[in-house]
């Protein structure tokens, strides 16, 4: 049986990674409603993948400081804020300025929840805790990537940012339970 924490940290893990990858597959929606280019919005894309590089180097150490625990709730509000931001961006340049501050989030969440899994874990089954939180990434792709693209043409591109925004809203909700 999985314990609530760790089904907790994967899920938190799936959601930081399916926005990692969901703005490829509705790009083409993207551009429709923002106008211009959809290699332009790759933009948004690069603009996470720098700031969690960057946030993870100088950020993610803050854990050590606070505690996974706390890092890992504040990681979560900013990325939450971040992906209401994305909801309601109105450009390109609004889009990838709350894509860049949703990788700040990312930078110091995946670190604390990596950090977080072997101590929720059963002792002696660290190994297996690591990967069932790390299980997380498989349904951000398959989840994430593959559901995004059907639900940006079904729903439009904000729905996706709205999906995840809620599942996240979940994951924090069910943390302070």
């Amino acid at each position: 049986m999985i314990s609530k924490p760790i089904l907790l940290l994967t899920a938190a893990i799936a959601v930081v990674g399916a926005n990692s990858m969901v703005l490829a597959p509705i790009t083409g929606a993207v551009a429709r409603d923002l106008g211009g280019d959809p290699a332009d919005m790759v933009l948004a894309a690069a603009a996470y993948g720098l700031t969690t590089a960057i946030s993870a180097v100088f950020l993610a150490p803050r854990a050590d400081v606070i505690g996974p625990h706390r890092a890992l709730y504040q990681s979560v509000l900013i990325l939450l804020g971040s992906m209401v931001a994305s909801v309601f961006a109105s450009s390109l340049l609004m889009l990838a300025l709350a894509q860049a501050i949703g990788g700040i989030g990312a930078g110091m969440a995946i670190p604390s929840i990596y950090a977080l899994a072997p101590q929720l874990g059963p002792k002696g089954e660290e190994k297996r805790t690591m990967g069932l939180v790390l299980s997380g990434w498989t349904l951000a792709l398959v989840g994430g990537v593959a559901a995004s693209g059907f639900l940006a043409e079904w729903a439009g591109w904000r729905s996706v940012y709205t999906v995840l925004a809620v599942a996240l809203a979940g994951v924090f909700v069910a943390m302070h339970r």
